[in-house]
């Protein structure tokens, strides 16, 4: 898991995970997962996808400020070991306070089974 400033070169993600629609109060289709987030955050747009899930550029109602909110997926957070590893990262993260990481602003509790995992940052982009 990278938690570092994105750099200028700007990767698209596939079209077919661009796809963004509002559900419910904070429930959004974005590609084909299904994001149950806080009713705080209105989804703009997909970022990208990884190895861990997905991430997407949203607005802060509260505030009107501009985040990145990464979806960990269930199937990384299925195995003990990897759960574990992004946990310990997310609870290092919350720590850091650098001009070249993005500061963890919020994660969202999850819910027991952990699916899947909302972490909220600055928006560097």
């Amino acid at each position: 898991m990278m938690f570092f400033r994105r750099s200028s070169k700007k990767e698209e993600p596939e079209a077919s995970s661009k796809a963004i629609t509002k559900l419910g109060e904070g429930v959004w289709k974005v590609g084909k997962d299904r994001w149950d987030i806080s009713k705080r955050y209105q989804v703009e747009e997909a970022i990208g996808t990884g190895a861990y899930g997905s991430v997407v550029r949203a607005t802060d109602r509260v505030t009107s400020r501009q985040v990145a909110i990464k979806r960990i997926a269930g199937n990384a957070l299925s195995n003990t070991v990897d759960a574990v590893r992004i946990l310990r990262e997310v609870a290092i993260l919350s720590r850091i306070k650098h001009k070249n990481v993005v500061s963890l602003l919020w994660v969202q509790p999850p819910p027991i089974p952990m699916q899947q995992l909302y972490v909220v940052f600055e928006f560097a982009g």
